[in-house]
């Protein structure tokens, strides 16, 4: 498959035991294939995705899945679904929107020299617990802009703050 702009493949397994028995939300889906591994993992998958080009894939996959629903649209336009775990990758400013916005867990991957950001973004939240996890991706990448400068051993983070002390998870 041709890889879209997109997160590394591996992120659905790293963050799969904040996904057990939750209702989930990817904003920025492209085309549904890191939504359908966080599905295998959480009891109702949420795709939300502003490119039509990516509309007939979604709908198929919504189509193939029980727990997988799609929500064609910008975020900021429509009525974000409330979920216990979030998880997007967009750019800075509407991350910190988002952060800014959703309750419960969090969840946002980034090249590990963008940790920095996250600590500031995530440290303006009270009664929150903040996790990092660092990996190196297997795959060679195409989803970064050229400008990240990111390569297949670029070390990244993912970045889990959960906002409410009852969302801490295992």
């Amino acid at each position: 498959m041709k890889r879209p702009n997109r997160s590394p493949i591996e992120i659905p397994e790293l963050v799969k035991k904040y996904l057990y028995g939750k209702t989930f939300c990817e904003i920025g889906c492209c085309e549904g294939d890191l939504l359908e591994q966080f599905a295998k993992y959480a009891d109702k998958a949420i795709g939300i995705e502003i490119s039509r080009s990516y509309k007939d894939k979604l709908l198929l996959l919504e189509k193939k899945y029980k727990n997988i629903e799609i929500i064609m649209g910008n975020f900021f336009d429509i009525e974000i679904p409330i979920c216990d775990v979030y998880y997007f990758w967009i750019m800075p400013e509407y991350d910190a929107e988002l952060i800014k916005i959703l309750p419960n867990t969090l969840i946002i991957h980034k090249a590990l020299f963008n940790k920095p950001w996250l600590e500031n973004e995530f440290n303006k939240y009270e009664h929150r617990k903040i996790e990092y996890i660092n990996f190196v991706s297997d795959e060679e990448p195409n989803w970064p802009r050229p400008k990240d400068n990111i390569t297949k051993n670029t070390p990244l983070v993912i970045g889990i703050l959960h906002k409410e002390e009852e969302n801490y998870g295992q």
